[in-house]
C-alpha cells in the first residue's frame, strides 16, 4: 500500500491530496507514533479513498496486475474498488463488462470464490458471490423466513451516509411485500429515464450498526434481479444483478 501510495502522487503537485499523502508517507518511513492529523486528514479520508480506488480499478482495467483484494486492508477503500467494478462489470456495454469481468477475476484472485455468467433473463452480466465481498449479497431466508429471500448491502460501498437504491426485476417491479429490516427505509416507486420502474429504499447509516443494510422480499419463480445506486431519475448505476 505504501508503494502504491508514493508511486500514485509521485509529482502530482497539483493534486489536492498530495501535500497530505507526503506527510503520510513520512509518517510510515520514520515509524511515528500515533499522529491525529494523519489519522484524521488521511487514513479516514473519504475523498482520497474514491480517488485511490478509481486509480485502481482503472489500472486493472488497463492490464495493471500489481493490485490484489487480499493485500487491501483498509475495509473501506477494499469496498469502493469493488463498487466501481461493478458498475462497470454490470454495465450494457458489452465490451467493457467483458474488459471488466477479466480484470475483477485478476484483484480477487487467487480465490476466485464467485461466478459470472451471461445467461439472465435481464441483459448484462449476473454475478453469484455468497463471501460477502460484493456490494450486495443476496441470501435465501432461514426456517423462519424460508418464502424469503434477504439482500445485504455494504453500505462501505458507497460514499455518501445517505443514499438511494433500486430494485427491480425482469418482470418489472417487486410487487410482494418489501421488508427494509435495517440500515434503510422505504422510498417509493421511482421511474427511470427509460420508462423502467424500480422499487426504491433510502439507505442511511443512521439506521445500521455495522455498515450493513439488510432487505428482504419474496421473489417467486425463476427470474432476474438487479439493484441500482440510484443517483438520480437520469442515472442508475446497476451494481448488482442475478438469477433467482
Amino acid at each position: 500500500m505504501k508503494d502504491f501510495i508514493c508511486e500514485y502522487f509521485n509529482g502530482k503537485g497539483d493534486s489536492p491530496f498530495a501535500e497530505d499523502y507526503t506527510a503520510f508517507c513520512d509518517w510510515i518511513h520514520d515509524h511515528r507514533d500515533f499522529s491525529r492529523e494523519i489519522t484524521s486528514g488521511v487514513l479516514t479520508n473519504l475523498d482520497l479513498k474514491k480517488s485511490m480506488a478509481k486509480k485502481i480499478v482503472s489500472d486493472m482495467m488497463n492490464g495493471s496486475d500489481e493490485y490484489r483484494e487480499q493485500e487491501i486492508i483498509d475495509n473501506r477503500l477494499r469496498s469502493l474498488v469493488t463498487y466501481y467494478f461493478s458498475v462497470m462489470l454490470f454495465s450494457q456495454d458489452a465490451r467493457m463488462a467483458e474488459s471488466a469481468a477479466g480484470a475483477y477475476r485478476k484483484y480477487r484472485s487467487p480465490e476466485l470464490d464467485f461466478s459470472i455468467t451471461d445467461n439472465g433473463w435481464l441483459s448484462g452480466k449476473c454475478i453469484v458471490d455468497h463471501t460477502g465481498k460484493a456490494v450486495v449479497t443476496m441470501r435465501p431466508g432461514d426456517f423462519l423466513y424460508n418464502d424469503y429471500r434477504f439482500f445485504v448491502i455494504n453500505m462501505q460501498c458507497f460514499a455518501s451516509s445517505r443514499f438511494l437504491i433500486g430494485m427491480r426485476t425482469d418482470g418489472g417491479i417487486v410487487r410482494g411485500p418489501m421488508k427494509c429490516y435495517k440500515g434503510c427505509r422505504p422510498a417509493g416507486i421511482g421511474k427511470a429515464y427509460d420508462g423502467s420502474e424500480w422499487n426504491l429504499m433510502e439507505c442511511d447509516n443512521s439506521l445500521s450498526d455495522d455498515n450493513l443494510a439488510v432487505i428482504c422480499n419474496t421473489l417467486d419463480g425463476e427470474g432476474t434481479v438487479e439493484v441500482c445506486d440510484w443517483i438520480n431519475d437520469d442515472n442508475q448505476r446497476v451494481v448488482f444483478r442475478q438469477n433467482y
